[in-house]
């Protein structure tokens, strides 16, 4: 049993060897490449952070790897971001604690670059078990949204490299989420998975569904990595006004279309969202992760919630068994995914709808509002 350094650097490998040649009969073990401290979920979700492993490091001097690079905004409005704060103790980890210097209460905190890092890898390492080695990505941390409000955010721009860039203001650092984070990663696999665009014109104008089944994508790979249907716990527990179902959006829900559309790509891409969730928790990630990358593999470049559904039957129908695909059916059914139509009537009742400019009103609805 022979133990030597890998190529890489920070690693390190055991093989058990054989013969006059010394010939490799089994690679035993690999070491992580890392070590350092992380939230697994969220400060709200944890007693404190852990000790976690960082793996597939290239660097020995900054948090660099074959799958992301960190970089710290500090503070920036820039959407580029440069810096890299976090470093390595002697031993080649980084154990560095969210307290004093680190706090992630400040916008130059170290410590959050190494929960990016752990974050983005754990989202890979899932979405690579389903059948995907995605491709190389750049994040940035304490970057600052819209100081002094209640309303950071995070944003996922393609390019080369595609970036993530997470939002922070005196209220809150959405790095310490990896919901936010994996939500944004959701946008990367959707982005080099599927040839779907972000909107398109049918006979009415612009329709954004191809938009809310992103978005819902995005929350389904990010819950389906943690194994928890709600979306931004920690975000809702520091602004319980703003959020107070204690969750930006929810998985596992009985929403409908098009009854629970309002015209916004996060909030109507809970439908379908909810409907993968419920494909997940009738057969399990491990089937419903790399089907759905097939499925997405499969939508057209012009994409509806009848038309998904469609590829997701035909796509589902050449891995699971008939009784299996009929549930699935009988879940997109119910949700009315299978022809979901634009408009709804209108009842006495009302209905919420978000409205997209007034000058697209008749001039009554405008004195209205």
């Amino acid at each position: 049993m022979v133990t030597i350094p890998t190529a890489v650097p920070l690693g390190e490998a055991t093989y058990l060897v054989g013969g006059p040649a010394g010939e490799v009969v089994f690679p035993m073990q690999r070491s992580s490449m890392a070590k350092g401290y992380a939230y697994l979920s969220s400060p709200l979700h944890d007693v404190t952070y852990s000790e976690v492993d960082l793996l597939h490091l290239t660097s020995t001097d900054n948090l660099i790897g074959e799958y992301v690079k960190v970089t710290n905004c500090a503070g920036s409005t820039s959407y580029s971001c440069t810096q890299q704060l976090a470093v390595p103790d002697q031993n080649g980890d980084y154990y560095i604690e969210p307290t004093g210097a680190n706090d992630p209460a400040l916008n130059n905190d170290a410590f959050v670059e190494v929960q990016a890092y752990y974050a983005i890898n754990t989202i890979h390492d899932h979405v690579a078990d389903s059948g995907l080695d995605a491709s190389y990505i750049e994040i940035g941390v304490n970057w600052t949204y819209q100081a002094n409000s209640p309303y950071p955010n995070a944003v996922y721009s393609g390019g080369n490299p595609p970036t993530i860039l997470i939002g922070q203001t005196d209220q809150i650092d959405l790095a310490l989420e990896n919901d936010v984070i994996m939500h944004e990663y959701g946008h990367h696999v959707f982005s080099i998975t599927s040839g779907t665009g972000w909107f398109e014109m049918d006979e009415y104008g612009p329709t954004f569904i191809a938009w809310a089944i992103n978005e819902a994508t995005a929350d389904y790979y990010s819950c389906s990595t943690l194994g928890d249907p709600e979306v931004g716990e920690y975000w809702a527990s520091i602004q319980p006004a703003i959020l107070p179902d204690g969750y930006l959006r929810t998985l596992d829900n009985d929403y409908t279309c098009p009854e629970s559309l309002f015209g916004e790509a996060h909030e109507d891409g809970v439908v379908w969202s909810g409907f993968l969730w419920e494909v997940r928790e009738l057969i399990g990630w491990e089937q419903t992760d790399p089907l759905y990358l097939d499925v997405m593999a499969h939508f057209p470049e012009q994409t509806t919630f009848p038309i998904a559904t469609q590829v997701f039957l035909e796509r589902a129908a050449l891995a699971l068994d008939a009784p299996t695909v009929d549930q699935v059916r009988g879940f997109a059914e119910t949700r009315g995914l299978d022809d979901c139509e634009r408009f709804i009537e209108i009842t006495a009742e009302g209905h919420t709808c978000f409205i997209n400019g007034r000058s697209m009103l008749p001039q009554q609805m405008k004195d209205m509002i």
